[in-house]
């Protein structure tokens, strides 16, 4: 079905990064269970609904005042909400 062709094709893009020696970022992900999908196949990162939703310009300089005065949590799952940007590996 299409969630089948869909796994292909992403199979296919992150191979095709990694012969060309690219990061792959894989945009859209949002559920835990995509974002586990996507680890298996070795991709750098993710980004997101679960990861983060877009904020507008004049907000940026207080988010980041707001994660800079504060300790970067642990690694987890539980703290893949809180990254605007999940490293994967």
């Amino acid at each position: 079905g299409a969630h089948r062709v869909g796994t292909r094709l992403l199979e296919h893009a992150v191979q095709t990064a990694r012969t060309l020696e690219l990061p792959c970022i894989a945009d859209g992900v949002a559920t835990r269970a995509q974002a586990e999908a996507v680890e298996r196949l070795d991709c750098s990162a993710i980004q997101g609904p679960l990861i983060g939703t877009g904020i507008a310009a004049d907000e940026l300089p207080g988010w980041i005042a707001a994660r800079a005065s504060s300790t970067p949590p642990a690694r987890s799952a539980t703290t893949l909400s809180d990254s605007p940007h999940a490293r994967l590996n």
